[in-house]
């Protein structure tokens, strides 16, 4: 699935191939088959967190816009931006 077909109701998980660690307040994710990685902000992290399980990227925004003061809408954009690099990176399962 390309990242324009990730939409609220799109479920994210990991992939198993990932490795995670905290580094100076940040989370790092690296994925072991390719090689690529990203630092994540404190709100990425928590998204990290968060789909530990499979997720629905509608209950990712519920969970922050009730974490954070953040606009429901800005979140949503926020997420889906997010997710969308995760993807790109290998780091995550779209279905």
């Amino acid at each position: 699935m390309s990242d324009n077909n990730i939409t609220l109701n799109s479920t994210v998980s990991r992939k198993d191939d990932v490795l995670d660690c905290n580094v100076d307040n940040e989370t790092v994710l690296m994925s072991m088959d390719t090689g690529s990685y990203i630092s994540t902000n404190k709100q990425a992290a928590i998204i990290w967190e968060l789909i530990e399980q499979p997720k629905n990227i509608t209950d990712i925004v519920k969970a922050l816009t009730l974490s954070f003061d953040v606009d429901t809408e800005q979140c949503k954009s926020d997420v889906l931006s997010f997710i969308a690099n995760m993807q790109k990176e290998n780091l995550v399962t779209i279905s």
